[in-house]
């Protein structure tokens, strides 16, 4: 009988069959794109080229808005940045631009500027901060154009008080250098400075606002400056292949959002701010900046990395809930960064509820984090199952059956198996069978009863431990060559427990026995009722005693 396979899903998968999102606008499909187009705009009139249409009359609102003399689409907030930064160079007779050392262009644009334009950026200050006018007062040289961003998004969509903006940007003038304002979240800026676009942009030569970010359009983005430099850069669009012959979609759905989620930028951040009060009391949570000074902020989470990302994965398939798909590097390695962008979706959360997602998540990925960093340490380890058995010379497979629902560490003993067996899980992943590989993995290696498998693949968790897989295929071709020792265990003077069901296998029984009996102090904690897969089976059990074991 052939047994159906199960492929996991991939990230865009995910992200499209969830119902509920915890930041920004969620996923939104293309019909309700254009029906809000339709509610909103009505009858859309196309462009040519860029010209009319209602891109003329998207430029028209985004100039009035910002109070220059004219604006011009662009589709990308890429494109728009650099056209403005190689007109001014181009004005003034100079080739250097200032910016933050996390501005845009000097993280994602691949040095395009230098590259396409033969500029040469200066980062001014330091990376983990605001800069500051002193940052700019110890620079001898002038340059072509000061590039600001607002909020500075890397360091979690901080903002310059404003009279340091101000002071700033008169030092920029004074020496002639002409001011640029990276204004893709201009707007979610406003409430913080209690001003108007306009008076902020007052401030700048020229000005870029994001279509898709806060407003959330299709794409695309609006440059604004004088009539001189706005020309200049249709010119410079044209250069660089984005004269395209029809922009209206992205026009259209750019205008909705202004005009529909633009008013809302202060209802976004106030809800921002309550949202991140609530992730703030949770231990391993530090928000920045805390308080949010837009409705954006970054979470440093004392987490273990994979064991997070594989509980948000688990989280989007069990819940339908997205949270984060990409998760950034922080100073430890202990931490890691999430960026939380309040939008429509998240107003439907309560800061309550938010807090008991993030919670959540990270209490599913503590399962993972405090097994691993416990093997050798202070803090508790709280180990289920071990099968060291056998002599010194049985070789032993590390399998951290974790996938996205990891919740506990396995030694077990492979050489029943043998490497062309793991082989023979590889292999099998390969050719698509992931179920096969796991029932191999679970009966072979782990040595779980035939029965228990089959009742665990008909619960809501199975296709969970299918996403995971391929982590636990790794770490065991990995670790197959390592030769069990029970003095490996010298070094582990944390508290530790071990988790046996009543109703495992001799074989298991008798291995937790030994593992027990290479570690001082160790103690063994006896599931009545339960086999090997406890952790499957009755997750909540097992979470409740590692909680209770990390807490002595």
């Amino acid at each position: 009988m052939t047994t159906p396979t199960t492929t996991p899903p991939s990230a865009d998968e995910l992200l499209a069959a969830c119902t509920r999102f915890l930041g920004g606008h969620g996923h939104r499909s293309a019909e309700t794109v254009l029906a809000e187009i339709r509610d909103e705009l009505g009858e859309v009139k196309t462009d040519r080229y860029g010209t009319g249409g209602v891109v003329a009359e998207l430029e028209s609102e985004v100039a009035a808005l910002l109070a220059k003399p004219a604006a011009v689409f662009m589709p990308s907030g890429t494109m728009a940045q650099q056209i403005a930064l190689r007109v001014h160079a181009d004005r003034t007779g100079r080739d250097v631009v200032f910016w933050h050392p996390t501005s845009h262009p000097e993280l994602h644009e691949d040095q395009a500027l230098a590259r396409l334009h033969r500029l040469n950026p200066r980062p001014i200050g330091d990376a983990r901060r605001l800069l500051t006018i002193e940052d700019l007062q110890g620079v001898a040289e002038y340059a072509a154009v000061l590039l600001l961003e607002l909020p500075q998004r890397e360091i979690g969509g901080q903002l310059p008080a404003w009279d340091d903006l101000v002071a700033q940007t008169e030092l920029a003038r004074s020496h002639g250098t002409a001011r640029h304002l990276d204004g893709a979240r201009l707007l979610e800026c406003l409430p913080f400075y209690a001003k108007t676009a306009a008076e902020v942009a007052e401030l700048f030569d020229s000005v870029y606002i994001s279509l898709y970010k806060g407003l959330g359009g299709l794409a695309g983005a609006v440059l604004a400056g004088d009539d001189q430099l706005v020309a200049e850069a249709r010119e410079w669009r044209h250069r660089h292949g984005g004269n395209m012959f029809a922009m209206w979609p992205y026009a259209a759905a750019g205008l909705v959002g202004l005009r529909r989620r633009a008013p809302l930028m202060p209802r976004y951040v106030e809800h921002a701010r309550a949202v991140c009060a609530e992730l703030a009391t949770i231990d391993g949570v530090t928000v920045v900046p805390d308080p949010p000074v837009t409705n954006m902020a970054h979470l440093y989470l004392l987490t273990d990395r994979d064991g997070f990302a594989a509980a948000t994965r688990a989280l989007a398939m069990e819940d339908k809930v997205w949270t984060w798909s990409h998760l950034g590097t922080a100073d430890t390695p202990d931490r890691v960064v999430v960026e939380l962008t309040v939008g429509d979706a998240t107003l439907v959360w309560t800061p309550e509820e938010a807090r008991e997602v993030v919670a959540g998540l990270l209490e599913r990925a503590g399962a993972r984090s405090n097994l691993t960093a416990g093997r050798s340490g202070t803090r508790p380890v709280c180990v289920a199952g071990h099968r060291a058995r056998r002599s010194n010379s049985s070789r032993v497979a590390l399998e951290q059956t974790l996938g996205a629902a990891g919740e506990v560490l396995v030694l077990a003993d492979s050489s029943d198996l043998g490497f062309e067996g793991v082989d023979e899980i590889v292999e099998a992943l390969a050719t698509g069978r992931a179920e096969r590989a796991i029932e191999m993995l679970l009966v072979h290696i782990v040595g779980v009863a035939s029965d228990d498998v089959a009742a665990f693949r008909s619960s809501p968790r199975w296709p969970v431990f299918v996403a995971g897989v391929p982590l636990v295929v790794r770490e065991a071709r990995v670790e197959h060559g390592w030769v069990y020792e029970p003095s490996m265990f010298d070094g582990i003077t944390a508290p530790t427990v071990f988790l046996a069901g009543s109703e495992s296998s001799q074989a298991l029984r008798e291995a937790t026995e030994r593992a027990v009996a290479a570690i001082s102090g160790a103690r063994v904690r006896v599931l009545d009722g339960y086999g090997h897969l406890a952790t499957r089976t009755d997750p909540a059990l097992v979470a409740g005693i590692i909680r209770d074991t990390l807490s002595i």
